[in-house]
């Protein structure tokens, strides 16, 4: 066959030169791979070359040229949503998170500690043993705080 780099044809031409079912051109059409001119035919050229970009990207296992533009573009906006999720502070990294609750539970721990002294201060007739019950509870306020952990199937 012959023709010239400017040539417009029709999807039938296309898919003899292509060696395609005229089906697969009117998929690769849909899915944005091929083309049509102002004229409704395919540019030869632009829709050879786009062809054999889309086989490269197959055959490096890409999957379909029309799905990785669309996970692409998904990604994209995914990225942007958390970018801006962040900067209006409704988004944070979990390293700030565990920074903050580092700072939170040490400066609990320091305060739980301190309260049978206060108690003891504030109330002398206090005795050992009621001393000693305060400080087991509070131990056991703090062990339930130290076994807290992030349930990710809640973020579901």
């Amino acid at each position: 066959m012959e023709f010239n780099q400017n040539q417009q044809i029709t999807g039938v031409e296309l898919a003899s030169i292509l060696g395609i079912e005229s089906s697969g051109i009117t998929r690769l059409f849909k899915n944005g791979v091929l083309i049509k001119a102002k004229s409704k035919k395919f540019a030869l050229k632009r829709n050879v070359t786009a062809y054999i970009e889309y086989l490269k990207v197959n055959a490096a296992g890409g999957g379909d040229l029309a799905d990785n533009r669309n996970r692409l573009t998904i990604a994209q906006a995914e990225a942007q949503e958390i970018k801006n999720q962040v900067a209006k502070k409704e988004l944070a990294p979990l390293s700030l998170l565990e920074s903050a609750l580092m700072r939170w539970a040490e400066s609990t721990a320091s305060i739980f500690e301190s309260i049978p002294i206060k108690l003891k201060r504030k109330h002398p007739d206090l005795t050992a043993r009621k001393l000693t019950e305060i400080k087991k509870e509070l131990a056991k306020a703090r062990n339930e705080m130290a076994k807290v952990q992030v349930d990710w199937s809640d973020n579901d």
